[in-house]
């Protein structure tokens, strides 16, 4: 298994403390919590949002699992992985203070 297959939902799942981006995934599922708490239980886009950009983050980053296919391939997804993270983990914060 990848070592990045393990974060499914980008709100507190899978939090991987080895993974340099790790600081990016805490503030993600922080800002990810804060965003969804502060929402009605009818407010459901924004866990729709999510998991869409969940899917498109690991699809974009596994891309260079197929293309590379091999142990350069873990360094390219985790540089895929991390600033993607940061940004998103960014805008759920803005979203947030909406």
């Amino acid at each position: 298994m990848h070592q990045f297959a393990e974060r499914r939902h980008g709100c507190g799942h899978g939090r991987l403390l080895s993974d340099p981006g790790a600081i990016w995934h805490t503030l993600l599922d922080d800002n990810c919590k804060t965003l969804l708490d502060d929402l009605d239980t009818e407010q459901t886009a924004a866990r729709a949002m999510q998991r869409a950009w969940v899917a498109y983050r690991d699809t974009t980053c596994r891309f260079y699992d197929d293309k590379i296919r091999g142990t350069m391939s873990n360094m390219m997804h985790a540089a895929c992985d991390a600033p993607e993270t940061a940004r998103r983990a960014m805008l759920l914060r803005f979203f947030s203070g909406l």
